[in-house]
């Protein structure tokens, strides 16, 4: 588990702490309610999973100070500035390491037809 360290500086290992967290909350489990119940006594609302990846205060925090784009230079025209930058990184490196299989297939469910759009 992650603990805070009040003053510590966020680190590589802080950040997957951070994203396994909300990959958990929010893609796994779709919560409608206040995050911050994810880590209550309550087992109705507890999720062990995160409780078990970072603390309720680290996370806060991560998600208090990290930003991805300097606000002061905001492009209020594009409704995405606020992480295209990190978007785009993803996209580079993942296309920089990844190879495409030999045997590769498309699904016909992919496909744009007349009947569904």
């Amino acid at each position: 588990m992650m603990l805070f360290i009040p003053g510590e500086k966020l680190n590589p290992e802080h950040i997957m702490a951070w994203r396994a967290c909300r990959i958990v909350l929010y893609g796994i489990h779709k919560i409608q309610y206040s995050f911050k119940q994810a880590w209550s006594q309550d087992p109705v609302f507890r999720i062990p999973a995160v409780c078990d990846i970072m603390t309720q205060d680290m996370f806060v925090c991560v998600n208090k100070f990290l930003h991805f784009e300097d606000l002061s230079n905001a492009n209020l025209t594009d409704i995405s500035w606020k992480y295209r930058q990190a978007v785009q990184l993803l996209k580079r490196t993942s296309q920089a390491h990844y190879q495409m299989p030999q045997d590769c297939s498309i699904d016909e469910g992919v496909r744009v037809t007349p009947r569904r759009r």
